[in-house]
This record gives structure tokens, C-alpha cells and sequence, in this order.
């Protein structure tokens, strides 16, 4: 270090001297101290609108046998996603665990991870061990749909996505005012016949294939309709009798069917044959199933119980 000393002549400050001094600095490790260190994942995702939480975890092994009283720990951090917190788990632990809470909004789904800085600190003396991490979070975006519901000839609800996106899976659920699931499709586009008047509830999850996110839609739709007649006609294109059945079902239509498919509550195809008049469910169990008509352009939804 040099120091100058001036004093002002005729006005003009003039250097008369100086002085010089050296400073040693020396930085070393604390032999006789272990640092503290975190433990548990630094990389967690989380989709937009729904709430993340994960623990921070901070050790410190005592470094024996010099070291007879162990050391605590203390976090730091920055960068923090604004809405998000860290809180200390149990502020007496001597290696801390801390909380980390985000309740995600929609709109906060980026291409790049959210960044946090955390430093860990001992209380060594004279020299506090230290520890650096960063934590990344990826908010993932959730997708979204425009729903679209008809009714044609009076009881025959055609809905479907106005989007038809490649990368969504599609999942439609409608139940009758006794909340009793009547019909279940994952096609963009479907149909099912409404027998009874009524309110009619329907759910729509969607679930974006890349990111695994999924939105869910309730909707309801109000039928007036009575189709206590066993007529067939265009408001009536396919009657399906009896129901509830016990051995032969029976299809009248003014459509011209090409083939039928039943299928149970959970999904599996019990039966695939062409157009007929007649269908003999003697050995079917007993339970809800679905019936769909293929026309050469639509498909048809009902469904009937066999006893």
C-alpha cells in the first residue's frame, strides 16, 4: 500500500513524500471443519395452475474426533418464483430442513426452467463452512379446448372438440341427473343418444401427450324429449329394445347400419359383428354396457342393461 502526501504551494498541490506498508493476506481451509452440503433432487416440473412443494434438505457431519460440538445450519436464497415461499421446517433442528411451496397460476407454463440460487452456511468458528446449489423448476402449459354440443333430431347429442389437436387425449364423460354414467368416449368427435328428458352433466379431460398435463370441462345440457314411444322415426332412428334385456336384444333403424360393437363400463369390446336385427345376450354377464351403431359417416351411441 503507498500513500502520497501533498501540500499546496502558490496555490498547486505538490507531492512532497509518500509512504509505502505491505499487507499479507493468507486464505486456507479449515482443516478441523466439514462443510455442509444439501441432499435430494434440484430439478422438479409441475403443471401450470397446480401447486408444487418439495423439501430442501442441508447436512453437516461433524468432523471427529477434533470436533465435540456439531455444527447447524442455515439456508440463504434468491431468485425465488414470485408467489413462492421457503420456511424453515423446525427452526431448533441442528441440520435444518426447509419447505418450499408454489401455488403455479395458468400463464406461468415457459420453454425454460425456473432458476433459484440456495447457499448453506454452518456456524464454525472462525471460518463458516459453505455450500452453493441451484434448483430448477419446469412449469409445464396444460391444454386447452373449445367444446361444441348439438342436439339433432331431437335426442342425438353430436359433441366434439372444435380443435382436433394430434397431441391431446381426449377423455368425455356424461351422466343423467342421478349422477349414473350413461356414455364414455375418448374421440374427438362422438355421439350418443339421449333417451329421456332431462339435464345432462358432461366432463371433458384432456391431457396434452408431451407434457402429460391435463384440464378438466363441466358442462351441462338440457334435453326435452320423451321417448317413452317404441316408434322409430327421425327423431328416433334407432330403437334398441328391450331395456333393461334378459336373453335377445332387439334394433329397429331407419339408418342403415353397417356393423355393432358392444362394450362394457370399463372400455373392453365384448361384441363386433355386422348389422342385425337380433342379438342373442344369453351368456353376456349381467351389468351397464354401451352399444354403438358405425354409419358409413357418423357413429350412433346407446347403451342398454343386461339383467
Amino acid at each position: 500500500m503507498k500513500i502520497n502526501e501533498y501540500r499546496k504551494i502558490n496555490g498547486i498541490n505538490q507531492l512532497i513524500g509518500y509512504s509505502t506498508n505491505e499487507f499479507v493476506i493468507v486464505i486456507k481451509d479449515d482443516k478441523d471443519n466439514n462443510p455442509p452440503y444439501f441432499t435430494g433432487s434440484t430439478q422438479y416440473e409441475v403443471c401450470e395452475g397446480d401447486s408444487i412443494s418439495f423439501i430442501i434438505t442441508s447436512k453437516d457431519d461433524p468432523y471427529l474426533p477434533q470436533q465435540s460440538n456439531p455444527d447447524s445450519t442455515f439456508l440463504f436464497w434468491n431468485h425465488l418464483p414470485k408467489g413462492s415461499s421457503i420456511s424453515v421446517i423446525n427452526p431448533t433442528a441442528r441440520e435444518k430442513q426447509y419447505l418450499f411451496k408454489w401455488q403455479t397460476k395458468h400463464g406461468d407454463a415457459r420453454s425454460y426452467p425456473y432458476k433459484m440460487a440456495m447457499l448453506l452456511k454452518d456456524n464454525f468458528c472462525p471460518i463458516n463452512g459453505v455450500a452453493f446449489r441451484n434448483y430448477q423448476i419446469n412449469v409445464k402449459p396444460k391444454p386447452s379446448i373449445n367444446r361444441d354440443f348439438k342436439i339433432k333430431s331431437g335426442n342425438l347429442l353430436v359433441f366434439q372438440t372444435e380443435e382436433n389437436q394430434m397431441d391431446l387425449i381426449y377423455n368425455w364423460k356424461i351422466s343423467n341427473e342421478e349422477d349414473s354414467v350413461i356414455f364414455f368416449s375418448t374421440k374427438a368427435k362422438d355421439s350418443v343418444v339421449l333417451e329421456y328428458s332431462g339435464n345432462y352433466y358432461i366432463e371433458t379431460q384432456i391431457i396434452n401427450k408431451p407434457f402429460l398435463c391435463y384440464r378438466k370441462y363441466l358442462d351441462t345440457i338440457q334435453i326435452q324429449y320423451n321417448l317413452n314411444s317404441t316408434q322409430v322415426n327421425l327423431s328416433n332412428p334407432i330403437k334398441v329394445f328391450p331395456n333393461p334385456v334378459q336373453d335377445k336384444l332387439f334394433i329397429q333403424s331407419i339408418l342403415l347400419i353397417e356393423s355393432i360393437q358392444i362394450i362394457d363400463i370399463y372400455g373392453k369390446q365384448v361384441l363386433n359383428t355386422a348389422f342385425t336385427n337380433e342379438i342373442n345376450l344369453e351368456n353376456l354377464p349381467k351389468g351397464y354396457y354401451f352399444i354403438r351403431f358405425n354409419l358409413k359417416d357418423d357413429v350412433i351411441n346407446q347403451h342398454f342393461i343386461k339383467n
